[in-house]
């Protein structure tokens, strides 16, 4: 007897988020979502990287990985984060995702019930949103300008929720390099919204997911997790882009 498998689908599916028009187009470049040009890819490089550490390191490739993800590769972010973005993280305290998207979902599936209020940029990330919006969270847009996020307004925002009875469940950001309006949040701002976040226990998601694009200009401000004494950053980088 053939299975009937729409008898046993679920009844609870989350709800159709619609994609913004503009990604349906046919188009050659789509920046939104950060595709890397193929033609910009060093294959070459990448494959004489990848034959030298399995050549070192196969045999420990070649079995599960701790839950965490891989050691070594946690070792060389700790280093990294340390060297680059002013943060002091163990490798302890750092774990592997399917890109920046896997760590977001992940946040958002261990903190969000549904309704939930999220703090977010006036512009968001359509991913980040539609996960959001997926496990049923309420998204506050906050307002921003050319230096990101404003934090009087972030403070003003989180009051009137708080007034309403709902205290804000997490502060979600792409701090450097913001998609879609590509702002960077400046060092007095991140002071002073790693000092909201803490004055209302309200912990922060920063994605910076985009911070290795630095090539020159001025130096990057440190990350809001390197300024925060209280333990209420959770920073998410990316290899993937």
């Amino acid at each position: 007897m053939a299975y009937n498998y729409q008898q046993l689908a679920s009844t609870t599916l989350p709800p159709e988020i619609e994609m913004p028009p503009a990604l349906r187009e046919e188009v050659e470049y789509i920046f939104s979502v950060t595709y890397t040009d193929p033609d910009a890819m060093a294959l070459k490089e990448f494959a004489e990287a990848a034959a030298t550490v399995i050549e070192r390191d196969g045999r420990s490739l070649g079995t599960y990985p701790p839950p965490q993800g891989h050691e070594g590769l946690r070792e060389f972010i700790s280093s990294e984060l340390s060297s680059n973005r002013g943060s002091d993280i163990s490798a302890d305290n750092i774990f592997l995702t399917s890109g920046a998207g896997g760590a977001c979902q992940v946040f958002f599936d261990a903190f969000i019930d549904p309704g939930d209020v999220v703090m977010v940029e006036e512009f968001c990330y359509h991913g980040s949103l539609n996960m959001l919006l997926k496990k049923g969270a309420r998204p506050c847009h906050v307002s921003m300008d050319q230096d990101g996020m404003i934090p009087e307004e972030l403070e003003k925002s989180i009051q009137r929720n708080i007034k309403n009875g709902d205290h804000p469940k997490l502060i979600y950001t792409i701090s450097v390099y913001h998609n879609p309006t590509g702002a960077t949040i400046n060092l007095e701002r991140r002071k002073r919204i790693v000092e909201i976040s803490n004055k209302y226990q309200i912990p922060i998601v920063e994605n910076e997911s985009y911070a290795d694009f630095h090539i020159d200009g001025p130096q990057l401000p440190p990350a809001m997790i390197g300024l925060d004494a209280d333990g209420g950053v959770m920073h998410i980088s990316a290899f993937t882009k």
